[in-house]
């Protein structure tokens, strides 16, 4: 079975990736304030995480403004998106247009 090109990742780093994913989808911008919220943690957390994240290259953080996923972090958020439902299953159901609600909202 291949590795996943994030299997290094902690699943803390995971929810911070899916949760910018989450407010860039709803609002274009993710902000630290914002993720510090919506992930019930300090703000000094969610820097630290983000500068972590930055230096592994799946976040662009732009300090008192904003972060943005890099084409590798988008790639993390949509992966997971399709190994909660399974990748084949995953693809058929955006053929045929007939996802689960859940499944659009990790999407959209």
């Amino acid at each position: 079975m291949p590795k996943k090109p994030h299997q290094k990742l902690t699943k803390k780093a995971e929810e911070y990736i899916e949760e910018i994913y989450r407010l860039q989808k709803g609002k274009r911008v993710a902000r630290t304030s914002e993720l510090a919220e919506k992930l019930d943690v300090a703000l000094g957390s969610v820097i630290s995480t983000i500068e972590s994240l930055e230096r592994k290259g799946y976040v662009i953080h732009q300090p008192y403004r904003e972060v943005k996923l890099t084409e590798k972090g988008l790639k993390i958020a949509m992966e997971d998106c399709f190994s909660n439902m399974g990748r084949r299953r995953g693809r058929e159901c955006l053929k045929r247009k007939k996802c689960p609600n859940w499944f659009h909202a990790c999407l959209n």
